[in-house]
């Protein structure tokens, strides 16, 4: 399997899916609810991914909601190049790399490279192989992958390689996505790096407006009103400033 064989709308598609979610998408929820923590925002932006992938219209491919565990997610299954395509974050996939051999139970990416990928190497995987790490659950390895594929198995034939869709981003903006193929051990293939970067359009719909000057977002104090005793702290405060400036002044 050559990466260059998947389709430009696929690339196209999966990164404009992923940018909506993390930035459009997840901004306008934030301003619609008035929310003023975002401690919800990691988690949220996936159901919006998935709902862009469900919705977005991928040509000749089949697309699904799945589950491992409590953990939905959305899969597609490229008919062309008869691959399962998955999304993940880089910190994320570089936190299961990195805690692989100590995890006793097999996280999806781990399956699905087991199952579908276990033909792929990479130059500096054969120094560590004597090491190979094996999981708890790993003898129910086609069970699990069947089951975590249940609502796709009667749409497909045959699944040839697992594709990993990796992506970051910086507060509301996506920086990097590239689509990789990874070995049973969680290192990239061979030959099977491709950045999609390039289809990033950087292009927000969302524009943040104030619409007062009196608006809340304005006030140093975003709206609340400061106790006797925190105000008079205040008036102190600034007395302070006040004579050190003058201080300086005459020096």
């Amino acid at each position: 399997m050559n990466l260059n064989d998947i389709s430009e709308n696929i690339a196209k598609g999966v990164v404009a899916c992923i940018e909506d979610a993390v930035g459009d998408s997840i901004r306008a929820d934030i301003i619609s609810n008035r929310l003023s923590t975002t401690n919800s925002v990691p988690s949220r932006i996936w159901d919006f991914i998935n709902r862009n992938m469900k919705e977005f219209g991928f040509d000749d491919c089949v697309v699904s909601d799945t589950n491992r565990g409590p953990w939905q997610m959305t899969v597609v299954y490229d008919n062309k190049t008869q691959c399962v395509f998955t999304i993940m974050r880089e910190k994320r996939f570089n936190q299961l790399k990195k805690a692989q051999k100590k995890r006793n139970k097999m996280h999806y990416v781990d399956m699905l490279a087991k199952q579908f990928n276990s033909n792929l190497t990479c130059a500096y995987q054969q120094t560590s192989f004597f090491t190979e790490h094996h999981f708890d659950d790993e003898e129910r390895l086609s069970k699990l992958v069947q089951q975590l594929l249940s609502d796709l198995v009667d749409d497909i034939d045959l699944v040839n390689n697992h594709i990993l869709v990796l992506f970051e981003t910086i507060e509301h903006e996506l920086i990097s996505v590239r689509a990789v193929m990874i070995t049973p051990s969680l290192d990239v293939a061979d030959n099977a790096e491709l950045s999609w970067s390039q289809y990033i359009s950087n292009n927000s719909a969302i524009v943040e407006k104030v619409s007062s000057v009196d608006s809340i977002n304005n006030s140093p104090n975003k709206g609340l009103k400061l106790s006797a005793k925190a105000t008079q702290r205040k008036k102190t405060n600034s007395r302070i400033k006040d004579s050190d400036i003058e201080t300086l002044k005459n020096q």
